[in-house]
């Protein structure tokens, strides 16, 4: 649904750019916010997704390995999606206008994104990891990093 109403924001803002705009301004910043509103949205039912799938209970690594991939992918997707409309409604920023909702919008981007970086590979190499016994604990880690600053 997003990418279609993307082209409707492309759309109306080629129109008011035009310098005969025929729509008012004020529709292309009311329809960024709903997009913001609704990419927002999918961002919470995503998570909910995954949160329902509870990922760390499941005993089959090849069904843990895919679930994690997929869900991996739809926040790369979800990404993508966020931060092109992000750039549009930036682009209304700059114009003046007001744009509900786009900096929650950001700050969320920078959550993915900075989550993305850790590959469903690497989680699951570090629960197998675990599983082993190759971890280092919590206390242990940071009195280990305590001494360092002292030291």
């Amino acid at each position: 649904m997003l990418v279609t109403t993307t082209s409707l924001f492309d759309a109306l803002a080629r129109d008011a750019r035009s310098g005969t705009a025929r729509r008012d301004p004020a529709q292309l910043s009311t329809l960024a916010e709903k997009m913001i509103g609704v990419s927002l949205s999918d961002l919470d039912h995503l998570r909910g997704y995954e949160q329902d799938l509870r990922l760390g209970e499941i005993n089959d690594s090849a069904l843990e390995s895919e679930l994690r991939r997929t869900i991996w992918q739809l926040y790369k997707e979800w990404a993508i999606g966020a931060q092109d409309l992000y750039q549009r409604a930036k682009s209304l920023r700059r114009d003046g206008q007001a744009i509900a909702g786009v900096d929650r919008l950001n700050d969320e981007i920078g959550k993915i994104e900075a989550r993305l970086t850790v590959t469903p590979e690497k989680t699951l190499k570090a629960r197998q990891q675990a599983r082993e016994g190759h971890i280092i604990p919590a206390k242990e880690l940071r009195d280990e990093l305590n001494a360092r600053l002292r030291g």
